[in-house]
């Protein structure tokens, strides 16, 4: 074995091992965010298959409650016993949708 093939293995041998110490945390993250996208993706008025008025007091009370609900779902995750990885998506995540409920909520 080549010493790029074996460190290539020794490497994906790593990510293995600290993917499962913290798989179940790390999959409830990426489902949060995928599931976040969507929704946001839904509510985009560019995006939508019916109209939206993203002026509406509708539209940022549901804004609002969909950016609440995600930091509540965050908070149930242990940061802790993310990977690397994931704790700087973790972090992000949190950063981006405390902005977003500041500049909703102003």
């Amino acid at each position: 074995m080549s010493r790029r093939a074996f460190g290539a293995a020794g490497l994906a041998a790593a990510f293995a091992g600290a993917a499962r110490a913290g798989d179940d945390q790390s999959a409830r993250l990426r489902a949060l965010i995928s599931a976040s996208v969507k929704a946001e993706q839904a509510m985009d008025p560019v995006r939508a298959e019916v109209f939206i008025d993203p002026l509406s007091d509708a539209y940022g009370d549901r804004l609002l409650a969909a950016l609440q609900a995600d930091l509540r779902a965050l908070a149930m995750i242990d940061r802790g016993r993310l990977g690397e990885v994931d704790r700087l998506a973790y972090d992000v995540f949190r950063y981006k949708t405390e902005a977003a409920i500041d500049e909703v909520a102003s």
